[in-house]
């Protein structure tokens, strides 16, 4: 109430959602205490919230130009992050080069995709360039962290065999799943027990989320890419029912996640951000708007230039806001580093510059709203959406 209440509606309920977190938190009134069961809420909040963001992509704009497109501006963000951690160490970051580097590279796709699903635009080209590009920035960092600083004594070599063994296992689960969810003894099923107590698709896709976090959890990496990945499949698997079922089973599940479960996750966000860590050292403050910069010089500069095609002057300036958003990414990467003696000092900072772009670059973005020129209008249905690479994009 508060979001519709602003003007323009700049700020998404979510960055609302963390804010409240901070100001309840130990840090500001001592409200809200973070114990283990908020703790296992929030987990899962971040969990559905990923699994929620994979039924939002279509499988078509993640082969599409745009996408490819997409990986080379995540190398071209990787390359141009090591030399600005290397001067962020100079000015005062202490910690290892290369997890300073790659906590410049994410993007928030957890964030991206509740603000432009508020705006009708998840379904649409410009959206789901943008989620495409996202899903990259985020997956693929996530893949890094996990590679580079797994506290899994394992070596990086190993470390890679398990993200192909986990890759090739989850192609030969989509496909068995594809086949067993397209049976016609089972859509059956769905139809006639859909609307009853037994809420089968609803069930169905929370066991797929469930089974995927545990494969990827079981290879040793993080268990949101399987949720991530799990919602891929529940999108493809499907897509073949009717738009209104679609509709209505998406409406149950965002429900769950949006409804109970997520909020769960941006406000203890919130209230861990350690405040006082940052005010009250003169360093650590100052690193935050270098920490903010690096971000949207690595992030969002190289999304602008290499993702503009058919993009309004508009539509570039917003997807780079969007694209160097950054909170869940960085906070992973602080609790890693931490534990691992990786990053000290800059953790505070690094959070907070997080926090601070999902508060400003979405705002930002929906100043500039691209898609009221030059985009096309939002799709019927956002479940029932398919991007085609073309001209259009």
């Amino acid at each position: 109430m508060v979001a519709e209440l602003l003007p323009g509606g700049l700020l998404p309920p979510v960055v609302l959602e963390v804010v409240a977190g901070i100001i309840l938190g130990l840090q500001v009134t001592g409200w809200l205490h973070v114990d283990v069961p908020v703790e296992i809420l929030s987990l899962m909040g971040l969990g559905f919230l990923l699994f929620l963001a994979g039924m939002e992509l279509t499988p078509a704009s993640l082969v599409n130009r745009q996408a490819r497109l997409g990986m080379v501006a995540y190398v071209a963000a990787v390359a141009l992050s090591f030399p600005l951690a290397v001067a962020l160490r100079a000015l005062g970051a202490g910690g290892d080069i290369r997890i300073l580097a790659v906590a410049l590279t994410s993007t928030s796709l957890g964030v991206v995709v509740p603000v432009l699903r508020d705006a009708g635009e998840s379904g649409t080209s410009y959206g789901q360039t943008v989620i495409a590009a996202a899903s990259i920035g985020e997956f693929t960092s996530l893949l890094l962290v996990t590679v580079l600083f797994s506290a899994d004594p394992k070596s990086t070599p190993v470390q890679i065999l398990y993200v192909v063994g986990l890759a090739l296992s989850s192609i030969l689960a989509i496909l068995v799943i594809r086949k067993w969810w397209g049976s016609r003894w089972f859509n059956e099923s769905l139809d006639r027990l859909d609307e009853t107590t037994s809420q089968l698709r609803v069930r169905s896709a929370l066991v797929l989320l469930l089974f995927f976090a545990t494969l990827v959890n079981g290879f040793g990496l993080s268990s949101v890419l399987g949720a991530f990945v799990a919602g891929v499949v529940v999108r493809v698997a499907s897509q073949n029912a009717s738009p209104q079922v679609q509709e209505r089973y998406q409406a149950k599940l965002s429900a769950i996640g949006f409804g109970f479960l997520v909020p769960v996750f941006f406000i203890t966000t919130g209230a861990g951000l350690d405040v006082r860590a940052v005010v009250d050292n003169g360093r650590t403050l100052l690193l935050v708007p270098l920490f903010l910069i690096g971000m949207v010089i690595a992030r969002g500069l190289t999304s602008a230039l290499l993702l503009r095609r058919g993009m309004t002057a508009r539509g570039i300036l917003a997807n780079g806001a969007l694209q160097s958003t950054s909170l869940t990414f960085p906070i992973i990467v602080a609790t890693i580093g931490t534990s691992l003696h990786f990053l000290a000092a800059p953790a505070a900072a690094l959070i907070t510059a997080g926090l601070l772009s999902v508060i400003v670059f979405p705002a930002l973005a929906l100043m500039m709203r691209p898609w009221e020129s030059g985009s096309p209008s939002p799709a019927p249905s956002t479940a029932n959406a398919i991007i085609e690479p073309g001209p259009e994009l």
